[in-house]
């Protein structure tokens, strides 16, 4: 276990814990080449970076709208 000396909460990873730390002393490492917004984690990165796509990635097949994300699919589907 990894604990936080700041705020006391634990974590079973050490990068975890890294990219909690960043919460506590404003780190964003992470910036979009377009929009230059920051980021704590590359993950949250790489998921900003679909909205600067011109194509939509998936599509419902009953009502027709299209989405970026996997997530805001699975709303509208009920998953």
């Amino acid at each position: 276990m990894c604990t936080c000396s700041l705020c006391s909460k634990t974590f079973t990873s050490k990068s975890s814990l890294t990219t909690h730390m960043r919460s506590h002393y404003g780190e964003e490492p992470y910036q979009c080449d377009i929009s230059k917004k920051k980021f704590t984690q590359n993950t949250s990165l790489n998921y900003h970076k679909l909205v600067h796509e011109e194509k939509f990635r998936f599509t419902c097949k009953h009502c027709d709208k299209h989405f970026r994300h996997r997530g805001h699919f699975n709303m509208t589907v009920g998953l």
